[in-house]
């Protein structure tokens, strides 16, 4: 079935262009269209209404904070099973296995890219605890989602080039 997948390489990760022409290289490669990418500068707002499912829970503060610390880059894919295609390639949050996307984000980078991410010490459960939090990409977990992300996503690039503009 065709479907529409939306991938977000959250802040932090998405100031290495390496990073994001892997992902994009990664995806087309998987027979996937991409149909819009560019950067994106979350709201709060934006934010609880890409992560609506999420609001209320003891971990979204965190993640709001971190959703709009800085620019994301976002990635509107469509494809045969576009979800199931896009989560096999992104990996699990807490143990990323070699051949998926998250595990390649970490290894793309220096220790140094990483510390700047990760403020937490190298090697201490309150790193580990913030990798959770502040892992490298978002991706849609079913076709509603990917649709309605992928029209948040729209908004909050909208809102960068707006703000990006103004600065120039």
């Amino acid at each position: 079935m065709e479907q529409i997948s939306y991938v977000m390489i959250k802040p932090g990760f998405a100031k290495h262009p390496k990073l994001i022409s892997y992902v994009l290289e990664v995806l087309e490669n998987a027979g996937l269209k991409i149909e819009d990418k560019g950067y994106a500068l979350y709201t709060k707002e934006l934010a609880a209404e890409h992560y609506v499912a999420h609001v209320g829970k003891g971990y979204y503060q965190s993640l709001e904070d971190y959703i709009t610390s800085g620019p994301a880059y976002g990635i509107v894919v469509s494809g045969e099973n576009a979800i199931a295609v896009v989560d096999a390639l992104k990996g699990s949050t807490k143990n990323p296995q070699p051949d998926t996307l998250r595990y390649a984000l970490k290894q793309l980078l220096t220790e140094e890219e990483l510390e700047a991410i990760f403020v937490n010490p190298v090697g201490t459960e309150a790193r580990k605890d913030e990798e959770t939090t502040k892992n490298g990409l978002h991706a849609s977990d079913c076709p509603e989602a990917g649709r309605a992300e992928a029209q948040v996503f729209s908004k909050a690039k909208k809102n960068f080039e707006k703000v990006m503009g103004a600065g120039k």
